[in-house]
C-alpha cells in the first residue's frame, strides 16, 4: 500500500520540512573529502519521479542532457586551476539532426574517456549522449560541459536513443554521397582546420572595411598592452558574464545611524538563474595592441587564451599585484605576451558595427609557425601590391617601453635606402621647403625628414 499524501517533486515547498515522495534514484555517487580524498564526505544522488521531474542542484547555469553527432574533437588542453594545479579538457563540436552545432567541453576523467575512445575507435562516425551536464549561456552563445562526478557519458553505446539518432542522422546527410563526411568523425591534433579552412584571412588595415558580422583571421605581433584599460573583470560564478558592482546599506539595529555600507554584485545576464552574485570570479580581459605590416589594432584576450599563455589564473595575478608596490602598473607576468607572433581568430560583432568600435574579441589564437607561414604565404601570393614584410611596423610610444616592446629596428634603415635624409634643422636650399623653420622651432622638431630619392 502506498503512503498517503505523496507529493510530486515540482510541489516541493521550501517553507516546509517533511515530505513523502516516491522516486527512482537515477544516478548516485560518493563525494570525497577535499582535505582527505580517502574519506567519503557525502553520498549524492539524482532522483526522478513518475512525471520525469528530476532533483539535484548543480553548480551551473542550467541542467542539460544532450545527444549529438561528434562532428569534430579538438586537441586536449591543460588549464591552470586553483591551488597551482592543472586540469585537462577537450572541446567537441556536436551536430544535431538540423545541422546546428554546439560546443561540448569535457573535463578530467570525461576528457580522458573521450580521448581513449577516439584513439581506438572502430567506427567512422561517433555519436554520444551526455547526461546530467551543465548548459552555460553567454549572451547568444550556448555551451555544455560535464559536471564532476554526476555526469554520465555514453559514446557509441548500443542503446535505443543513440541507435535511433544515428539512423536518422546518417539518412539526413546521405553518407555515401556527402564527400565531406565520408571520413567520419575526426580528431583534430592541431588548430590547422580552424585557422586554414572556411575563415577569411585578412591584414589589419582591412578590418575596418568589414561591414558584416563574421569571424576573421589576422596575423601579427603583440607590441604592447593598453594601460588605460582594465585587464580583468569580475564575473558571475554561474554564467561567467560580467557583474555590476553596487553598494547597499545594511542596518545593524533600530538606530538609523547604526549601519554599514557593503558591496553587492549583480549579474548582468538576463538569462542567468541568479541575480545577486555572492562570490564573483576574477577573470582575464587583457587589451593588447597587435601589429602587422599594414597597421595596428586593439584586440581583447579573454580567460581561456590568457590562462594558456600566462600559466596562472587571474585571481592569483591580481592578488600578487595588490600586494606589490606596482599596483598602478601592468603585472610583470604579462611580459611573456610581448613581441610574440600569433594567428588570431577574431569576431566582428554587431556592437563593433553599430558603434564603430575598433577593438575586437579574440576567440582563439595559435603560435604554430606552420599555420602562420601557410596563412601568410597563401595571402601574399595573391596580393601583388603587397611588398612589405609582416615584421615591419610602427614603433609604440615611450609610455609603453617599460613593458619591453620595441619598434622594428630595421625600418628606418630600410627607408633610408629609398629616401634622401635631410635634417629638419637646416633644410636644403636645393629642395622645396615643406615646413617653415619657425614652425619647427615652435614644435621643438628634432626628427630626421625622409625625402624620396629621384632616379638620375
Amino acid at each position: 500500500m502506498e503512503p498517503k499524501n505523496l507529493i510530486k517533486l515540482r510541489e516541493l515547498d521550501a517553507t516546509k520540512t517533511n515530505y513523502t515522495i516516491k522516486v527512482r534514484v537515477v544516478r548516485l555517487w560518493r563525494k570525497p573529502n577535499n582535505k582527505n580524498p580517502n574519506e567519503i564526505w557525502s553520498i549524492e544522488m539524482i532522483i526522478m519521479d513518475e512525471e520525469h521531474s528530476q532533483l539535484h542542484k548543480f553548480s551551473g547555469n542550467k541542467d542539460a542532457d544532450i545527444i549529438g553527432y561528434v562532428y569534430k574533437c579538438y586537441e586536449v588542453e591543460k588549464k591552470p586551476v586553483r591551488g597551482g594545479k592543472e586540469a585537462i579538457k577537450m572541446e567537441i563540436k556536436l551536430e544535431d539532426l538540423e545541422g546546428r552545432h554546439i560546443i561540448l567541453t569535457l573535463w578530467e576523467e570525461y576528457c580522458q574517456q573521450m580521448l581513449n575512445y577516439m584513439q581506438n575507435k572502430q567506427q567512422a562516425h561517433v555519436f554520444l549522449i551526455l547526461q546530467f551536464g551543465n548548459l552555460h549561456i553567454y549572451g547568444h552563445n550556448r555551451t555544455v560541459s560535464n559536471v564532476y562526478d554526476a555526469t554520465r557519458l555514453f559514446i557509441n553505446s548500443p542503446i535505443g536513443e543513440i541507435l535511433e539518432f544515428k539512423k536518422s542522422f546518417l539518412s539526413n546527410i546521405g553518407e555515401e554521397t556527402s564527400s565531406h563526411r565520408s571520413v567520419g568523425t575526426s580528431m583534430v591534433s592541431s588548430l590547422e582546420d580552424e585557422f586554414l579552412n572556411d575563415i577569411d584571412f585578412i591584414n589589419i588595415r582591412e578590418i575596418n572595411e568589414i561591414k558584416e558580422v563574421k569571424s576573421l583571421i589576422v596575423v601579427g605581433k603583440i607590441k604592447a598592452l593598453c594601460i588605460e584599460k582594465s585587464w580583468n573583470y569580475r564575473s558571475c560564478d554561474l554564467c561567467k558574464n560580467e557583474v555590476e558592482t553596487t553598494t547597499v546599506r545594511i542596518d545593524k539595529g533600530e538606530n538609523p545611524a547604526d549601519f554599514e555600507v557593503a558591496k553587492q554584485y549583480k549579474c548582468l545576464n538576463d538569462n542567468c538563474t541568479q541575480t545577486i552574485v555572492s562570490s564573483p570570479m576574477i577573470r582575464y580581459k587583457i587589451p593588447i595592441r597587435v601589429q602587422d605590416c599594414t597597421g595596428t589594432v586593439t584586440l581583447t584576450m579573454f580567460e581561456r587564451e590568457a590562462n594558456k599563455l600566462i600559466g596562472r589564473i587571474a585571481k592569483d595575478v591580481l592578488d600578487e599585484q595588490e600586494q606589490s608596490a606596482e599596483f598602478l602598473t601592468l603585472p610583470a607576468a604579462f611580459n611573456v605576451l610581448l613581441e610574440r607572433k600569433f594567428a588570431f581568430r577574431i569576431e566582428i560583432k554587431n556592437y563593433n558595427l553599430d558603434n564603430n568600435a575598433e577593438y575586437f574579441s579574440i576567440t582563439k589564437l595559435t603560435e604554430d609557425l606552420n599555420i602562420i607561414s601557410k596563412l601568410e604565404n597563401n595571402f601574399y601570393n595573391n596580393q601583388d601590391s603587397i611588398s612589405c614584410t609582416a615584421d615591419n611596423g610602427t614603433p609604440i610610444s615611450n609610455s609603453n617601453e617599460s613593458m619591453g616592446t620595441a619598434a622594428c629596428v630595421d625600418l628606418k634603415r630600410n627607408l633610408e635606402d629609398v629616401y634622401d635624409v635631410d635634417e629638419s634643422s637646416a633644410l636644403s636650399s636645393t629642395k622645396q621647403q615643406k615646413i617653415h623653420t619657425k614652425d619647427l622651432r615652435d614644435a621643438n622638431w628634432n626628427e630626421t625628414l625622409l625625402i624620396p630619392k629621384t632616379e638620375k
